[in-house]
């Protein structure tokens, strides 16, 4: 068995105990800490990890991973990953906050999905959102000033995603993106938001309705949000649809995912000159045709000068010079030791009579 495989079981065998603890809290049967503290402990080694959300610090020296629902650092040159935060939660999706003294990330520590924030060390995690306990929160990003968090928020009723704004200090928060004017409908999806380095404009991956199976493209496109008059301008018409932008630190370039014949690719305008053109072939699957729920793909991430621009593919995380195209690879190893409860057994009684065979459908 290799190490994709131990990976992909580990966390599908935590989704399946914080599901029904997520149940449990739902009706009321928990208190808002996990009961589960994981008795054994699934340890391994690899230096490839599926869909690999990650981030770089502001002042350019350390990548923050997400491995398995479990957050690790490593120096921007790469080596062996340290544990910044661990546990049986599920705990994804860091980004670092502008003056990097802060980390946002998703987590179901408490039952059910929510944004937290916690010191760079990983210390004083705090929950800052509160969201339905259904929701499904994806791709957080910060306020250029740092003074607050956005998040698209969804749901299994809607299917669609929404952009949320959320305090440090917590609270409801505030939805940004409204209703796109001259709409019919509700059902619109924004993901991948991002701010303007200046904070202007809002950049996000748009689409009508919600998610589906093989569905036909286009589907999603890049949109921009002038903050300050509401006004939406559409920025691509990808034939392969546009997704998951990253804004150059200038503000002046920005990176996009969409797919061309069967596979996902990278493309980089200029936001000045509307040059567009594309920047590596290919890159992760992206995942249009599914529920999309950790976004569409993970974020590329521009290195702290605009110079180069770090993304994942194969498992691996790569870099490619703007200058020269020159790519090159992050040499990783993460050492997990992932806390998991080995069996959840919950009796129940089906009868005393004869058992009865039926047909079990849509399991």
């Amino acid at each position: 068995m290799n190490r994709v495989t131990l990976g992909v079981i580990a966390v599908s065998l935590r989704r399946l105990l914080l599901g029904v603890v997520t149940l449990l809290c739902a009706t009321g049967g928990l208190a808002k800490e996990l009961s589960l503290k994981g008795s054994e402990t699934l340890a391994f080694t690899t230096d490839r990890v599926t869909w690999l959300s990650f981030d770089l610090s502001p002042d350019g020296t350390t990548f923050m991973l997400e491995v398995l629902g479990e957050i690790y650092t490593v120096s921007r040159n790469g080596g062996v990953a340290d544990p910044l935060i661990t546990g049986i939660a599920f705990d994804s999706q860091p980004v670092y906050s502008p003056d990097g003294t802060q980390i946002a990330f998703i987590s179901d520590r408490e039952g059910t999905e929510n944004v937290w924030i916690a010191n760079a060390d990983g210390s004083d995690p705090k929950r800052i959102s509160d969201v339905a306990v259904d929701s499904e929160l994806a791709s957080p990003s910060w306020a250029p000033d740092g003074s607050h968090v956005i998040v698209s928020v969804g749901h299994w009723k809607t299917r669609t995603h929404k952009v949320w704004a959320f305090h440090p200090d917590g609270g409801k928060g505030v939805r940004l993106a409204p209703s796109r004017s001259g709409s019919s409908t509700d059902a619109q999806n924004y993901m991948g938001a991002v701010y303007s380095p200046d904070g202007r404009y809002l950049y996000f991956a748009y689409k009508e309705g919600g998610f589906g199976y093989n569905q036909t493209l286009p589907l999603w496109q890049i949109r921009r949000l002038e903050l300050i008059t509401g006004e939406q301008v559409v920025l691509t018409s990808a034939v392969g649809s546009a997704f998951r932008p990253t804004l150059s630190p200038d503000g002046q370039k920005v990176v996009y995912g969409t797919r061309f014949d069967t596979r996902t690719g990278l493309r980089i305008r200029d936001l000045v000159s509307g040059e567009d053109e594309w920047l590596v072939y290919p890159v992760q699957r992206d995942e249009q045709e599914s529920r999309f729920t950790r976004d569409l793909l993970p974020a590329s991430k521009f290195s702290a000068d605009g110079s180069t621009v770090y993304y994942t593919v194969d498992g691996l995380l790569k870099g490619i010079s703007l200058e020269n195209r020159a790519e090159f690879t992050i040499p990783l190893e993460v050492p997990l030791a992932i806390s998991h409860e080995p069996r959840l057994d919950i009796p129940y009684r089906i009868g005393l009579g004869p058992v009865k065979a039926k047909l079990i459908r849509g399991a």
